[in-house]
């Protein structure tokens, strides 16, 4: 009997976060399985951030990190098996209707109050394993930082990126203040917490966190960034150099690593995002459990402009939405260029937006 194999793809921009292409090969695999196919990750020849040393096109980016599903890889397809290749819209089309970020408690009384939420927590347990390389290392970073001390209330803040180009329809999250009024009130209903896990890439919330709560803030150590630099606003976080040797693909293990530790606290605050629905995923329960629910960019009216990038094999674009109109640009030609007004990025706003709406100010690219 031939074998049948679903090759999953998923073309992500250099802007697609880790978890974000995680959730998107998760439910072609659970298509795959529902359709009687063998499903392969195929993070070879598709673009995405994370290959080391620029090895591109050489490696499965996917077995940096994870097991294959059925442990069977691109190299095990021979001329007799049956292949199909999949692509992230199949689980659309098919009306899987997975769920979203937006989907989280607010507060996690019964942890298994959502039944859709329950079912896709046992997929992403079944199907999404770290390999024994990563969970070597993860392990061992949970060891080392969090010293065997259970009581500690993990807090996830997204920030960089995030907070500062507010991308239309992702969740807004929480600012500093706003979280560290929480976790004190957290912390005064449970005084056997012992430890904060602050689990950021954005150094300026870490700063934040470390002078407001001092030595019960666990450092784990992982890259951060300050957006302050001017050079860096605006960009994406992994389009900011670094010389770090494999910088992207140690900036996906650091990010993993919080998530692991996260899902292994007792308690929990955060912001929604792809990140705070892995950890739900990946976590057995929790003493206490907050995410912050504040709706999502681009609902408000003084949300009209946004800009997010898209890759795909031969060129890079700039996508704008201005009043819901979007505006693919490639920045690549030349007669692009008038219409940017360049402001020291690579980012920046198209001179012709700005002529239009002078009134809007800096309020629009805040």
């Amino acid at each position: 009997m031939k074998k049948k194999f679903y090759i999953i793809g998923v073309p992500s921009s250099y802007g697609m976060g880790l978890t974000a292409i995680v959730f998107q090969y998760m439910y072609n695999i659970i298509w795959a399985v529902k359709n009687d196919y063998i499903p392969i990750v195929d993070m070879m020849h598709y673009n995405n951030s994370y290959f080391k040393d620029n090895r591109e096109f050489r490696d499965n980016v996917w077995e940096y990190y994870f097991e294959q599903p059925f442990n069977i890889t691109l190299n095990d397809i021979d001329e007799e098996s049956e292949v199909i290749i999949g692509h992230h819209e199949w689980y659309e089309n098919n009306k899987m209707n997975p769920p979203e970020v937006t989907d989280l408690p607010v507060e996690l009384v019964n942890y298994k109050q959502d039944e859709r939420l329950s079912n896709y927590k046992n997929y992403y347990k079944k199907y999404i394993r770290f390999n024994a390389e990563t969970y070597a290392y993860i392990e061992k970073q949970y060891n080392t930082i969090t010293g065997n001390e259970k009581e500690i209330l993990g807090v996830f803040a997204r920030g960089t990126d995030y907070m500062i180009r507010r991308t239309n329809n992702h969740c807004i999250q929480p600012k500093p203040d706003e979280l560290i009024k929480k976790i004190k009130s957290v912390l005064k209903k449970y005084p056997e917490i012992k430890k904060i896990y602050l689990a950021t890439e954005d150094l300026d919330i870490f700063n934040i966190f470390k002078s407001e709560f001092k030595d019960m803030l666990l450092d784990n150590g992982q890259y951060r960034v300050s957006y302050k630099n001017k050079e860096n606003k605006y960009k994406l976080l992994n389009q900011i150099h670094c010389n770090r040797e494999n910088h992207y693909y140690k900036m996906g293990l650091d990010y993993l690593t919080s998530l692991y530790i996260l899902s292994k606290c007792r308690y929990f605050v955060g912001g929604r995002a792809g990140g705070s629905l892995a950890v739900y995923y990946m976590s057995e329960g929790y003493k206490y459990y907050y995410m912050f629910d504040k709706g999502v960019y681009g609902k408000g009216a003084e949300r009209i402009f946004s800009i997010i990038t898209e890759t795909n094999r031969n060129c890079t674009y700039k996508v704008y939405s201005v009043l819901g109109f979007k505006f693919k640009i490639n920045q690549d030609k030349k007669y692009f260029k008038k219409f940017f007004s360049k402001e020291g990025n690579s980012d920046y706003i198209p001179g012709l937006v700005k002529k239009i709406f002078p009134f809007l100010g800096k309020k629009i690219i805040k």
